[in-house]
């Protein structure tokens, strides 16, 4: 089909020249006498592609004419006729949006050329358009929202299941769009000019939902008093919604397997069948397997529902989608005629780092309550719930504890280069991180000082590799916790040379004395089968040499020796992360504050580095070029914080973004939950996060896994 030129001129010469060379190149034409003809055919003539006007007119000038067709369709160019005399006119609408002006007279080829550029910006201008409306039909499902990849998957699978007539069975933790997804199935279907109906199935006693589903004749029971349909019945050629479906009665399951079966239901009280035709999507947040197994719910049922299974992640899991639903639910609930607001910067962290186990439901409620509170144009922390203000709130500080046998002769020390799993018991109840006076299997010295911290319930630690000499390790009991002598800079400890990986001056957890060191207590000292003369997991010469960060017998060198429990990207003492933890440990900087941080210094390091140019920026960090955009647009393109430039400054430039947020996020959870002395809701607390979504984000590393596990 031909583009569409619209040209309008008051001397039916010009239109009658232009119109014909137009033509010869392959345009189709319309032609008007005045500005206000013109834009009678503009607005009734929605396939007008390109408007070439004279300045100066009756009933209408040229620059009138501009500001109508810009304000109902600005996507269409504007090309300007002049004469010499009003070159001021002609800039004057360049300003005001126009794509060109040609003075007259006008060479023909000058013409033709402008208006193919002009052309072809309108071209680009409709298909960009199309590609929103399409992204736009793509990241939303009926009523569903988001562009993660979870939700892509469930697109596709919806595309596949709405057309069929299969019964389907969704299940997802409450808040999780259940309902939607069901009516998102049912309106892409054939049947969407039916009804679609729906019960909960949780509401009603077993009694009063048999009568909702399968009606009733009159006298069926006391109160009867007229015949009524069924919601089986009321949703006859369209889509029936069974909510909450595992909570129904084992009664009425017969039923309801009965009626899917022979596609026929009788009414309580009745004895004639009556033939329906429905499709049926059941929902539940209950696991039906282990219902089945529990003898709770009809195996037979659950085939019939479970024709197609869709399971709907939880919010936490699609993380990347929280912007496009933060945006949604403020666009919902601003009142009409109500002054938009947004986030802060500091609210939106609190919701990057929230565990949301109420999901899209509870965030929306969030949101609405942030609108109602907030003061101004912005949604401040303090508008947020408690909750989400104090994330860390209500975490139990406490985990088991077991207490360990007293007395006893230390074993012998290990010769280092003995592969084994140290599985370390955790501290007596109501001692702390400290270590208490007498030392299991040991004769104590005494208390341990406060900080001489022990790593605590059920962690496993790992020995490295050999010594250099391949012989036994020397150490001694430890001079320190992880605040002990030197712990960070020298003297041995944690993170210097000459002492073990936790402690000072070569123990493992703690000092001279209580149940985790001492001089023959189990885990350090001269005689404890871990640690003394011949110990294997600290001390002077440690199982990858010097011990700790910076030992100076590693076989691979001082910045190889392994960050126990470490499995990604910062397996080795000497990456980066070490350096930025030496700086900001857990409990100064929460876990999204660290990771919202350095994210917006890479990808603001990354956009310097290339003048500016995203898709380069996004090349040079590894990300797709619109997941590259869509991480910007949400630190709101302001200057990134001193704390951001400062962690980004630590990694090596061509490190990919992903490879430098997991490196980090990894470190920070073993950090903590070293400093928590293995306590996870202490290690929780101390990133700032729920225990829930602590543990979630532990089960992304494998080495931690194994290390909460205690089993290698």
């Amino acid at each position: 089909m031909p583009e569409k030129i619209l040209i309008v001129d008051d001397e039916p010469n010009y239109q009658l020249v232009i119109g014909e060379m137009l033509e010869a190149e392959g345009y189709a034409v319309l032609t008007a006498g005045s500005g206000e003809e013109a834009f009678r055919i503009f607005a009734e003539d929605p396939g007008v592609d390109l408007v070439l006007t004279d300045m100066t007119m009756p009933n209408g000038s040229g620059i009138e004419l501009l500001e109508k067709t810009r304000a109902m369709r600005p996507e269409v160019p504007v090309i300007m006729l002049t004469a010499h005399g009003t070159v001021e006119l002609a800039v004057k609408a360049m300003k005001q949006g126009a794509f060109d002006y040609l003075t007259k007279p006008y060479r023909n080829d000058e013409l033709t050329r402008t208006v193919a550029k002009a052309l072809e910006l309108s071209r680009l201008g409709r298909q960009n358009k199309e590609l929103k409306e399409a992204l736009k039909r793509r990241h939303s499902f009926g009523s569903l929202i988001g562009k993660s990849k979870p939700m892509l998957d469930l697109y596709q699978l919806l595309e596949k299941v709405a057309p069929s007539r299969a019964n389907v069975l969704i299940t997802g933790e409450s808040g999780t769009g259940k309902e939607l997804v069901a009516r998102a199935i049912h309106y892409n279907s054939p049947r969407r000019e039916g009804p679609m109906i729906a019960v909960n199935c949780s509401a009603l006693t077993s009694t009063l939902l048999e009568s909702e589903l399968f009606g009733h004749e009159k006298g069926a029971f006391t109160g009867a008093g007229h015949a009524r349909a069924g919601r089986f019945e009321m949703a006859q050629e369209g889509t029936l919604f069974l909510d909450e479906v595992g909570e129904m009665d084992q009664n009425v399951q017969v039923k309801l397997l009965r009626a899917i079966q022979e596609r026929s239901i009788e009414r309580v009280g009745g004895g004639a069948p009556v033939r329906v035709d429905v499709r049926l999507v059941a929902a539940t947040n209950r696991d039906l397997k282990e219902e089945v197994a529990l003898g709770r719910f009809r195996e037979d049922l659950f085939y019939r529902l479970n024709v197609v299974h869709i399971p709907l992640p939880p919010l936490r899991e699609r993380m990347d989608d929280l912007p496009l639903l933060i945006g949604h639910f403020l666009a919902k609930h601003t009142q009409e005629g109500a002054e938009p607001k947004s986030l802060h910067q500091d609210a939106k962290r609190l919701l990057y780092s929230h565990g949301w186990p109420g999901n899209v439901r509870e965030l929306e409620n969030v949101i609405e309550r942030g609108l109602v509170l907030a003061a101004g144009d912005l949604i401040m922390p303090e508008d947020l719930p408690p909750e989400l203000q104090k994330p860390l709130e209500g975490l139990s500080a406490s985990s088991s504890r077991r207490a360990g046998d007293n007395g006893g002769a230390g074993a012998p020390g290990v010769a280092a280069g003995s592969p084994r799993v140290l599985s370390v018991p955790p501290l007596p109840a109501g001692t702390g991180p400290v270590a208490a006076p007498t030392g299991p299997q040991g004769s104590g010295q005494g208390a341990a000082r406060p900080s001489a911290g022990a790593l605590g319930s059920d962690i496993s630690v790992r020995r490295g590799a050999d010594s250099p000499s391949g012989a036994a390790a020397s150490g001694g009991p430890g001079g320190g916790g992880l605040a002990g002598e030197g712990a960070f800079p020298g003297g041995g400890g944690a993170f210097a040379p000459g002492g073990g990986p936790y402690s000072g001056g070569g123990g493992l957890y703690s000092g001279e004395g209580g149940p985790y060191s001492g001089e023959g207590g189990p885990y350090a000292g001269g005689s404890g089968p871990y640690e003394g003369e011949a110990g294997a997991i600290a001390g002077h010469g440690g199982p990858a040499g010097g011990g700790g960060l910076a030992g100076t017998g590693s076989p691979a060198g001082a910045a190889d020796a392994p960050a126990d429990g470490i499995s990604g990207p910062g397996a080795s003492r000497g990456h980066w992360v070490w350096k930025v933890l030496a700086d900001h440990p857990p409990g100064e900087i929460s876990l999204s504050q660290a990771l919202l941080a350095l994210e917006e210094g890479l990808l603001s390091r990354a956009l310097e580095s290339e003048k500016g140019i995203q898709a380069r920026a996004a090349d040079l960090l590894g990300v797709k070029r619109n997941v590259f955009k869509y991480k910007w647009d949400k630190f709101a393109g302001g200057t990134p914080s001193p704390l951001a430039f400062e962690l980004a400054a630590h990694v090596p430039k061509g490190e990919r973004l992903g490879d430098s947020l997991d490196a980090l996020e990894e470190a920070m959870l073993l950090t903590a939950l070293e400093r928590s002395g293995g306590s996870q809701a202490q290690a929780a607390d101390l990133l700032g996060l729920r225990r829930n979504l602590f543990l979630y984000k532990v089960r992304k590393y494998p080495g931690l896994i194994r290390r909460l596990a205690g089993n290698g």
